[in-house]
């Protein structure tokens, strides 16, 4: 037989609005749960799947109107040195490659993403590695982190070829630690959910700038396109 099911929000039944220690737990719950299980288990709101984890508010927070891209003055903002990151897009369906290029401004302590790219061509165009290449080179870009998978097990050797910048590569992982050395694979581990939890964190906290929102509002739809989720075992435990 079909049941219908209800959500009820803890807050309007009397067991807990009217008892002080049960109303006590309720603020509790909102000061320590995650925004997504507090939510779910006390609001009774749809929110098992998970929720955005940004904003495009925090996302326009953190542009700079001023900071526009190819401005290669880079000492007047403080920042010492450019490294490039790169997302390569996957050869077996339609998608695309990223390339960021940033670096720390030590006069206004945020990391600073001074220039982003994203290429619809394939993933083997000779003319994007070209201006991978010409643009990483004309920023002065020290090194690059790019991610194994996808293409890029194939690709980050010829754009080192290329270019001539060291790129170190990245395999996304499901697993807790932040970031590991393979030592037998020769490429970092970093977790995938760890790694954009902690990005998130520091734009919400104000930590980081990004150039102009005119320019960067065509990647916005790749930040808020990411939600979080938390499970728990029998024990409670995430």
């Amino acid at each position: 037989a079909k049941i219908a099911g209800f959500w009820v929000p803890q807050i309007v039944l009397p067991l807990h609005a009217e008892n002080p220690e049960k109303w006590a737990e309720v603020y509790r719950k909102f000061n320590e749960y995650p925004p997504e299980k507090f939510m779910n288990e006390v609001l009774g709101l749809p929110a098992g799947s998970g929720i955005y984890m940004i904003s495009e508010d925090d996302l326009r927070k953190a542009c700079q109107p001023e900071f526009l891209m190819w401005d290669h003055v880079r000492q007047t903002r403080g920042i010492t040195e450019l490294y490039g990151g790169i997302d390569w897009a996957a050869t077996n369906f339609k998608s695309f490659t990223v390339m960021y290029i940033g670096g720390f401004n030590y006069t206004t302590g945020r990391f600073t993403i001074v220039y982003g790219k994203k290429y619809l061509e394939d993933i083997n165009s000779v003319g994007m590695l070209n201006h991978m290449t010409s643009t990483l080179k004309s920023f002065g870009v020290k090194w690059v982190a790019a991610d194994w998978g996808g293409g890029g097990f194939a690709m980050n050797p010829v754009l080192e070829s290329y270019s001539g910048i060291p790129i170190y590569q990245v395999m996304y992982t499901a697993e807790r630690k932040v970031i590991v050395w393979d030592t037998s694979a020769r490429f970092y581990k970093a977790s995938r959910t760890r790694s954009l939890l902690d990005l998130f964190k520091q734009i919400k906290k104000g930590r980081m700038h990004f150039y102009n929102w005119s320019t960067f509002s065509e990647m916005k739809s790749h930040y808020l396109a990411e939600y979080a989720e938390t499970r728990e075992d029998r024990s409670g435990n995430e």
